[in-house]
């Protein structure tokens, strides 16, 4: 049965591979994958220790009976501390045997009530919900169309002439397609955008859960100063190890009695820790996420920046590839970019090379005066790419894509080529 409750676990929190295309950023994956297995954890850790563990403990009665009864009471309905022991600083009364906790009135007393450990595990698990929900929804409108064209033309081993054939029959997609990747585009972004609100709807969430106190917790946190007699941990307020509960019962006679009872909260030993880890969490990730953002929409308002962008990408830094990276940005709108983009993060050293050299010739003569009227493309899948590969095995829009020139030179006299090949390619 443990097993069983394990596995259901991992499959759960589990990261996946890298063997599946890549079709987001770093920044996107820190959300769906990164911070879902963060909070997916902790869910775990607290579930755990509520489960096996005591999560309370409570006194005031000798009765075995009764104090079970008590206690089971007092974690169903909450605790409370009195705010009168923070703020007036009684540290060290013979009256008070905890911050917030000591002698008040029921009634005139301001209380800060404590019931929000029960709620944890539960909202830890929505919280990681949340956080895929994004990349779910990403992965509807994306649709696969990355995997097909990659699944067929990346393999381990592929002669020269198979995955130049293989290329040509993705480079015509990607050129006729020209043009229709609008939605592909702003829908990313439109994803990214939902990164961003769910980020801040987690801070508001969280801040509700702990009453108020989790916007304020990692500064006050970081100002605290333990040396200072005068100052309290900002911990104990938000998250109390010692805490009040008022039990009342019917005595023996029929009267009510009350039992003012001191407990115990182990609980909060893992949750202030928990919660101050995912303060800091939560606001890099709220800073990274809008950084994001904002280079997003340069990356949208400057094709200066596109061109910079795949000239990072492994040899195509090279100042002689810059004049195919630039014909290649010049000559599509940013959604189509966006789509080479996201196609090209799959792509590595002269493959991609290669790549962008066709594909910038396509654009060119895409662009000429003349060229032939264009139907919309069809997406080919990994078996089209690989039906090439069979004998007298043909794919039309293969075919209507010629192979100008090969895209490995045997002669290395192409200067744009050779100033991307090793030294010792070129000897």
């Amino acid at each position: 049965m443990l097993l069983g409750v394990f596995t259901s676990l991992y499959d759960i929190i589990r990261i996946s591979g890298s063997d599946k295309p890549t079709v987001d950023t770093r920044v996107f994956q820190l959300h769906y994958k990164w911070t879902r297995l963060l909070l997916f954890v902790f869910c775990i850790i607290v579930s755990l220790n509520s489960l096996i563990g005591k999560p309370i403990a409570c006194t005031g009665t000798a009765e075995a009976r009764l104090q079970e009864v008590m206690q089971t009471y007092c974690w169903i309905t909450g605790t409370f501390t009195y705010e009168k022991y923070f703020r007036d600083n009684q540290i060290g009364a013979s009256q008070l045997t905890k911050v917030g906790v000591g002698p008040g009135h029921p009634e005139h007393d301001e209380k800060k009530h404590i019931t929000y450990y029960q709620w944890v595990p539960i909202v830890l698990f929505l919280q990681g919900v949340l956080f895929y929900v994004p990349h779910w929804i990403w992965k509807m409108f994306e649709d696969h169309r990355i995997r097909h064209l990659i699944e067929g033309m990346v393999e381990a081993r592929m002669e020269e002439k198979k995955r130049r054939q293989r290329q040509a029959l993705v480079v015509r997609y990607l050129v006729d397609s020209k043009g229709t990747n609008e939605w592909y585009a702003y829908q990313y972004v439109f994803c990214e955008i939902l990164n961003f609100a769910n980020v801040i709807l987690n801070l508001v969430l969280t801040d509700k859960l702990l009453g108020g106190d989790f916007f304020t917790l990692g500064t006050r946190l970081i100002k605290y100063d333990p040396e200072d007699p005068t100052s309290v941990d900002p911990s104990h307020y938000t998250f109390p190890k010692q805490t009040k509960c008022t039990f009342q019962y019917f005595g023996a006679s029929g009267t009510v009695s009350t039992i003012d009872s001191i407990c115990i909260l182990p609980i909060n030993i893992f949750n202030e820790k928990l919660y101050a880890m995912l303060w800091f969490w939560f606001v890099l990730l709220g800073l990274v996420t809008g950084l994001n953002l904002l280079w997003r929409l340069a990356m949208i308002a400057s094709p200066v920046l596109r061109v910079w962008v795949l000239q990072t990408k492994d040899h195509t830094h090279d100042v002689g590839n810059m004049s195919v990276v630039t014909n290649v940005v010049n000559g599509i709108s940013f959604s189509d970019f966006f789509f080479v983009w996201i196609f090209t993060k799959n792509l590595n050293g002269l493959v991609l090379f290669d790549f962008l050299r066709e594909y910038s010739a396509g654009v060119a003569e895409d662009l000429a005066p003349k060229r032939r009227p264009r139907l919309y493309p069809t997406l080919p899948h990994a078996m089209q790419l690989q039906s090439l590969d069979s004998p007298g095995g043909h794919s039309s829009s293969a075919q209507d894509f010629e192979l100008r020139k090969p895209l490995t030179p045997c002669d290395d006299t192409d200067p744009v080529y050779s100033s991307v090949l090793p030294a010792k390619r070129r000897q």
